[in-house]
């Protein structure tokens, strides 16, 4: 193991707190774990975005309230789609695809009005430029190869496009504690040398920002990925993605480091209760599980009045 020192969370994640994630898959990992532990998450409206520009536009979609227009939808192999959102978002119908998108605008600029906490999850800065527009796409839906052309985006128009957003979200989110990590998921289809270079040039360009804008944080996911984690134990079969293994590594980490010792204790205990609510028993009617049942309820009942602003009514629903 190679460990390090991590800064801490300054405005740290807390009970109440309401978390806007945006990026690669990682991100849905770590926002999948916030979710289970009673926060406030929204996560990638427009599906897993991965390089900066993209991620850029977005977040800009959702303040502004940047409708999608009819020309930028188009139609492939049967479904209506937009390079600006991912396949997931891919509809039948023209109409439904509009609505679709722009659903998930005004749901994100609802979100983004009201939340602390901004997590930004950078992936690759080789991306997908459009070749008959010119503009750099967040999914390019496997079209044709020869509509697009490979590039290999720059720190410096990186940090002045971001400069200029983080400025914007300063302006109208005052209060909003932004947190940048690196996705430690390798983009090996580049190639080995094109994606240390892709990951040096998002490294060095959110450490620019840092210097322009010092409140912000990073968390080192990568660093701790490639350092601490650094066997190919803590990688799925493919030997790019971390594991779960991995991913609770991390998660642990970040919990010590980004949230408040009140949330890390309704944390521990929302993991008892999730984990009650997967039990299948084999005798539902059973003396033995109705204990069980009643035993968790009041447990829920306890944390109720210990923690009066959360709302667990699904899960005593589910001890009933």
């Amino acid at each position: 193991r190679t460990t390090f020192k991590i800064n801490t969370l300054d405005k740290p994640i807390t009970v109440g707190s309401s978390i806007f994630s945006i990026g690669s898959c990682f991100s849905e990992n770590i926002t999948k774990r916030l979710e289970a532990s009673k926060l406030n998450t929204l996560s990638n409206p427009f599906g897993i975005l991965y390089n900066p520009t993209s991620l850029a536009q977005s977040l800009r979609r959702h303040m502004h309230s940047k409708w999608m227009q009819p020309q930028e939808i188009f139609e492939f192999e049967g479904l209506y789609r937009a390079f600006d959102f991912h396949s997931n978002l891919a509809k039948p119908g023209k109409q439904d695809a509009i609505l679709t998108c722009n659903n998930s605008i005004r749901n994100g600029k609802i979100f983004l009005d009201n939340c602390t906490h901004l997590f930004i999850t950078f992936g690759t800065s080789r991306v997908y430029q459009f070749i008959e527009t010119k503009t750099i796409v967040g999914n390019n839906h496997k079209l044709p190869a020869n509509l697009f052309s490979k590039v290999q985006l720059q720190v410096e128009d990186i940090v002045l496009d971001w400069k200029e957003l983080i400025a914007e979200l300063r302006n109208k989110y005052p209060t909003l504690k932004i947190i940048f990590t690196l996705s430690p998921v390798r983009h090996l289809k580049d190639g080995a040398v094109e994606n240390a270079l892709s990951k040096a040039t998002l490294l060095q360009s959110i450490h620019e920002l840092i210097k322009i804008y010092p409140d912000l944080y990073y968390f080192p996911a990568y660093e701790i990925m490639m350092d601490d984690l650094r066997d190919y134990r803590f990688y799925e079969k493919d030997m790019i993605h971390p594991n779960e293994i991995a991913i609770d590594y991390i998660w642990e980490i970040f919990k010590t480091n980004c949230i408040s010792e009140r949330q890390n204790l309704l944390i521990a205990q929302m993991d008892s209760i999730n984990s009650a609510m997967q039990h299948r028993p084999f005798y539902p009617d059973s003396q033995q599980h109705q204990s069980f049942k009643q035993l968790t309820f009041k447990k829920l009942e306890v944390m109720q009045e210990e923690f009066p602003e959360v709302d667990f009514t699904n899960e005593k629903q589910h001890f009933i």
